[in-house]
């Protein structure tokens, strides 16, 4: 039972932690071409509670307000560009903007997995979920996960990020397996746009002889046979 206790509660930390960084990623995002957004504006039925999603060029055309460029700035500033319009017809308007699709956020996922490439993010992400989205990790994945992020989106929030040399990333590496097991729940951390995660390979060790498998295999699974 006391296990069971000490399960839930990991996952309670994790899910906190999750919706924490999601938040933090909705209040720092910058909109971008495809991305939807809703204003809430109880005193405007013809945009209220509508979506409406930012076109290739940048815009939104919204009634009442005509085009308005969304893209390039939060959704605190899209926010206040739309009050400024409706200014015209009302004298306080009470306007909300959030992000209910997002569609611009290419992530990087290199090295070991097995799909690696440019992924496009749809919503919220953490580090787990992308590496599931590029399809999980290969049987010769090392033992570590390496992330870079510009430093616009503030440091990697992880005990060992550093600035890299040229002043523009912040960059952390964190253990594999800890992660996966919801040993250490704040490292699976919100993921930004443009993070580069890197998981590299590991070393290989030739087996032969009187072994279970031989051939190749990572060193801890040589190591344990």
């Amino acid at each position: 039972m006391s296990n069971m206790i000490r399960l839930y509660r990991r996952l309670l930390v994790l899910s906190t932690c999750a919706a924490l960084c999601a938040q933090q990623v909705a209040i720092n995002y910058v909109l971008g071409p495809d991305d939807q957004i809703t204003v809430q504006a109880p005193d405007v039925d013809e945009i209220s509670g509508k979506p409406f999603r930012i076109d290739r060029s940048g815009n939104l055309n919204l009634p009442l307000i005509g085009v308005v460029q969304a893209a390039g700035v939060t959704a605190v500033e899209l926010q206040s560009r739309i009050k400024d319009r409706l200014r015209k017809y009302l004298r306080n308007p009470d306007i909300t903007v959030s992000i209910t699709d997002f569609r611009s956020q290419p992530v990087s996922v290199v090295g070991a997995v097995q799909n690696p490439g440019v992924h496009q993010l749809q919503g919220n992400k953490n580090l787990l979920g992308v590496l599931s989205l590029a399809g999980g990790l290969r049987v010769d994945a090392g033992a570590t996960v390496k992330i870079t992020r510009r430093l616009t989106w503030g440091r990697l929030p992880l005990p060992d990020a550093a600035d890299d040399p040229t002043g523009q990333y912040s960059v952390a590496s964190l253990p594999i397996r800890s992660m996966m097991i919801a040993a250490h729940p704040a490292e699976n951390i919100a993921i930004m746009p443009e993070d580069v995660i890197s998981v590299p390979r590991a070393e290989l060790i030739y087996a032969i002889g009187a072994v279970r498998k031989s051939g190749a295999c990572p060193r801890g699974d040589a190591e344990a046979s």
